[in-house]
């Protein structure tokens, strides 16, 4: 990848999930983590916070898993470095997926009401 200063840097992490089997990569400090109802696992957690996205230098790695009737969460580190895990289970059993990202988000809002850093979240759940 060539180095692009006038664009800036950035991560990313993707995922397919197909037949119940989770494939994906990511670059930086976005992650996928894999929530069960008494576990949570970082399947980024290979992956080097830097070189990011931009640089020139980022080497994307993979990552596999399957779903097994868990919750799959894509997001950037302004949700993953401040949120506390019991928030995010009992945001992930509140209900429908609006609620859960809306509970997600505000997990992580300052008392003031703004937030830390910048927050995406991707919430991939099992047909029931």
């Amino acid at each position: 990848m060539q180095h692009a200063p006038q664009i800036g840097e950035s991560t990313a992490v993707l995922a397919v999930v197909s037949n119940g089997v989770i494939q994906g990569a990511s670059v930086g400090d976005s992650v996928a983590l894999l929530v069960g109802t008494r576990e949570l696992h970082d399947l980024t957690g290979a992956q080097p916070r830097k070189p990011l996205l931009g640089s020139g230098e980022a080497v994307p790695v993979e990552f596999g898993a399957e779903l097994r009737g868990r919750t799959l969460i894509l997001a950037t580190d302004g949700l993953h470095k401040y949120w506390r895990r019991g928030d995010a289970h009992r945001a992930l059993t509140a209900g429908d997926a609006a609620v859960s990202l809306r509970l997600l988000v505000e997990s992580v809002r300052l008392p003031g009401g703004s937030l830390q850093d910048d927050v995406g979240i991707v919430l991939i759940r099992p047909l029931a």
